[in-house]
């Protein structure tokens, strides 16, 4: 019976031990576990944080070094100061100051910055509203007009991209080709707000005065595209949307594509893409197109409203002659990218290419 009650009471502490045993390894599994939900939450927040999309997207383009040769006398040693602007391509950048998503992603000027270091020289920015009043001053981000919805993460003042742009783009000591053109594309979305848009002007005459355009090419006198690229090295071009009429901005507008002498069309303007194709897209035919290039300007645009950017096959506006192929320079994962920025690699501005 002694022998009995001594297994019974070693079989106890046995099973006594054990369950602490497993206690304490299903507290630690636990602990363990917290700690990697914890870490996984932390690693999450980080991916979304401002510091890690715009250094990611900034070491994405780090691949434009392998690429972007740019000589600063391209167009000197090809002899392209006669030649018409609207005989040559120019490197354009579509948002060259958002992340890598086209919404509910954030902006930054060193992207912007960087853009330009990589040749762009056309800088397709859209110009909000700060807010809905009277006296709302002009911002940059992405979002829709109607209700001045802001659908980027964060804003940037228009005073801000204006002053890099201004610091950067004629500067030997951040870009190589400071002595080209540079075209800025503004796409007013700012709802009839006079008071903005005055602002707009304020600011492009504040850091951009002396590379205006002379009085001639004001107020859109000329059709610029019959403009050498002489009368226009170490200038700003202003291009603009619709939403100038009637404002203090509207005598620096150089061209405008409300206007016959300047097409804006979307990338799918020539078909493609079937998934990505817009029913409201109107056709173009080549041959037209490619006609009508030789008299006037035209800017193709990627896709505006997605939420992930999408760059599209270039070559067939580049085969019509379009002056101003506008991509997205962020979205580097992409061969439409490459095949259109390989293009620019030594200039800016190329003449137009004799494409089958």
């Amino acid at each position: 019976m002694e022998n009995i009650t001594n297994k019974t009471i070693t079989i106890a502490n046995n099973v006594k031990n054990k369950i602490i045993t497993t206690g304490a390894h299903i507290k630690g599994g636990r602990a363990a576990i917290f700690i990697l939900i914890i870490i996984g939450i932390i690693v999450f927040g980080y991916s979304l944080s401002q510091n890690y999309r715009v250094g990611k997207t900034l070491e994405d383009m780090e691949i434009y070094n392998n690429i972007i040769k740019i000589d600063s006398r391209y167009i000197s040693n090809h002899k392209l100061f006669n030649t018409k602007l609207k005989d040559v391509h120019v490197s354009t950048a579509f948002r060259p100051y958002l992340g890598r998503n086209q919404l509910l992603d954030y902006c930054s000027l060193e992207i912007l910055q960087r853009t330009m270091q990589y040749g762009a020289r056309c800088l397709f920015i859209d110009v909000f509203n700060s807010d809905l009043s009277q006296e709302a001053y002009p911002i940059v981000c992405n979002g829709f007009e109607m209700g001045n919805w802001k659908l980027s993460l964060n804003k940037l003042n228009f005073e801000d991209v204006i002053r890099t742009i201004s610091n950067s783009a004629f500067s030997s000591g951040y870009v190589e080709n400071y002595n080209d053109p540079l075209f800025l594309a503004l796409n007013l979305k700012t709802a009839g707000n006079h008071y903005c848009v005055d602002k707009i002007k304020d600011i492009i005459v504040k850091y951009l005065k002396p590379k205006l355009l002379p009085s001639k090419f004001t107020g859109q006198q000329k059709n610029m595209g019959n403009t050498s690229l002489y009368e226009l090295m170490g200038k700003v071009v202003i291009m603009c949307s619709s939403g100038y009429q009637n404002t203090e901005l509207e005598e620096l507008v150089n061209i405008s594509w409300d206007k016959d002498t300047f097409n804006l069309i979307p990338f799918d303007s020539l078909g493609g893409d079937v998934e990505m194709q817009d029913a409201r897209t109107i056709l173009l035919d080549k041959e037209e197109l490619k006609d009508e290039n030789t008299r006037n300007l035209c800017m193709v645009i990627p896709p505006e409203d997605t939420l992930f950017t999408y760059n599209y096959p270039t070559l067939p506006y580049f085969r019509a002659g379009c002056q101003f192929i506008a991509v997205n320079y962020q979205h580097v994962n992409s061969d439409n990218t490459i095949e259109c920025v390989d293009k620019f690699r030594e200039s800016s501005i190329i003449e137009k290419l004799e494409l089958d």
